[in-house]
């Protein structure tokens, strides 16, 4: 279902399928930028599987700090702010455990 996948990927949950409907649209640099999907598992999935419970939301805290710290900087911060909370979405929904 297409809106499960987009609903799913804005609140910071990636997957297979949500990857795919992005093919041949224009790129997202929020939640999909392609540099983080150049291989079969996308970035966040592989830190997520090679992190401790803890560390994975100490990682996710440490984003969201760096694109507040940032977004008056660097020219885009809109992006910056949305980016901050892509991550503080998936640290909801960690914490949450989902």
């Amino acid at each position: 279902n297409e809106n499960k996948a987009i609903e799913h990927y804005r609140n910071g949950m990636s997957n297979a399928w949500a990857m795919a409907l992005q093919e041949g649209k224009k790129e997202d640099q929020i939640n999909h930028p392609t540099h983080y999907t150049q291989s079969k598992i996308e970035c966040i999935d592989y830190m997520k599987d090679n992190m401790s419970d803890e560390a994975f939301r100490g990682y996710l805290e440490g984003a969201c700090k760096k694109y507040l710290h940032r977004f008056r900087y660097k020219g885009k911060p809109m992006d910056d702010l949305k980016k901050c909370q892509w991550y503080l979405n998936r640290l909801i929904n960690e914490m949450e455990g989902k």
